[in-house]
């Protein structure tokens, strides 16, 4: 390990099975050992723990979507997963003193023969980093224990630096520079997920600026905004569009909308010549139409005003119509029908008879 990824903090994912813990906040919130031993105290009281600690283990490792990954900790169930858990060496070593009992790391040969012991807490420690093999050691040793109560954790002592310690490098080297660097691309050059308008006269002078902003935990690159104002006359809409430029001491940050809960959308904020731009990116669930190139979006239904120009004339329209028709039917069963009351201050008619 290189000397910077020692101030690195040690945040493993940590799977709980056999009992339902409280779920964390958001994907981002970190739990610290002595909270994370606060929530397993309570289990000791009737359960037996088991922790498995792997060398190196990242959420994306437990994200695998292939059949063969984890075949047994997917149908364990209830189950409660921790995204970062600072150190839970340090919450195992709290628990195991208050129970009066010395950190042994288990044989391999031990730990398919465990006894049912409320409150006694094992360790385990892999020394491979085949992940299948973590799988299905843990499904025979759970084999052995259907008759207790016990619940089990599967962690690491580690995540591995490497890709941090890159990312804070970028980091590093982009705060030496503005935030906004301007960089020249041709048609030749472009990005196919760029949008643009087709470049009229020689190709040769027509080029597009990109711009990137960088931050330490997004990047982002425009082209170009515009900003489209919409406004009707009659039936026929129009818009007015504006191009927004970048000033040359560009801000840019990043919040989330709601800090305890991610699934409510990312917020980029980019100061603009015309303003503040507030950029809002929802997550996408169980949707595929983000990955599909050919998917084309249907225009959104106006929410703030519910009566557009055309569908106001065609209920008129309807109206008058259903107006017309009732008053037709009523005329066509009124035809030959005397509806006048005599009146008796009259006298009667004169009938002529022979």
């Amino acid at each position: 390990m290189k000397p910077e990824a020692l101030s690195l903090p040690s945040t493993p994912p940590v799977v709980i099975w056999g009992a339902k813990l409280t779920e964390p906040r958001n994907i981002f919130h970190t739990i610290k050992p002595k909270k994370f031993a606060a929530r397993l105290r309570p289990l000791l009281k009737d359960h037996m723990l088991i922790v498995y600690f792997a060398p190196l283990l990242t959420s994306k490792d437990l994200s695998c979507l292939q059949p063969d990954c984890f075949a047994y900790l997917r149908k364990m169930e209830p189950r409660t997963y921790y995204s970062k858990i600072r150190k839970p060496v340090t919450a195992l070593g709290t628990l195991l003193a208050e129970h009066n009992q010395e950190l042994v790391w288990s044989e391999r040969d031990k730990m398919l023969q465990l006894p049912c012991k409320k409150g006694h807490i094992y360790a385990y420690n892999f020394q491979t980093q085949n992940l299948t093999e973590h799988d299905k050691f843990m499904e025979a040793v759970a084999s052995n224990l259907t008759a207790c109560q016990v619940v089990q954790l599967y962690t690491a002592h580690g995540e591995p630096t490497e890709e941090i310690e890159r990312r804070i490098r970028r980091t590093d080297e982009a705060k030496g520079r503005p935030l906004a660097e301007p960089q020249m691309q041709t048609k030749s050059q472009m990005p196919s997920n760029i949008s643009r308008s087709e470049p009229k006269g020689d190709d040769q002078k027509q080029i597009t600026e990109i711009r990137v902003f960088r931050h330490p935990r997004a990047i982002i690159t425009l082209s170009t905004i515009v900003y489209a104002q919409e406004y009707s006359t009659g039936v026929n809409v129009y818009y007015t569009r504006e191009y927004i430029h970048m000033t040359e001491a560009v801000k840019f940050d990043v919040e989330l909308r709601d800090p305890l809960n991610i699934m409510k959308g990312v917020a980029f904020l980019i100061s603009t010549a015309a303003g503040d731009l507030r950029i809002i990116l929802l997550p996408v669930v169980d949707s595929v139409t983000a990955m599909d190139p050919d998917y084309m979006p249907k225009p959104c239904w106006l929410c703030e005003v519910y009566l557009t120009p055309a569908l106001t004339q065609t209920l008129f329209t309807v109206a008058i119509l259903l107006m017309m028709l009732v008053f037709g039917i009523t005329l066509f069963f009124n035809m030959g029908q005397n509806n006048q009351l005599p009146n008796g201050n009259e006298p009667d008619p004169f009938v002529k008879s022979h």
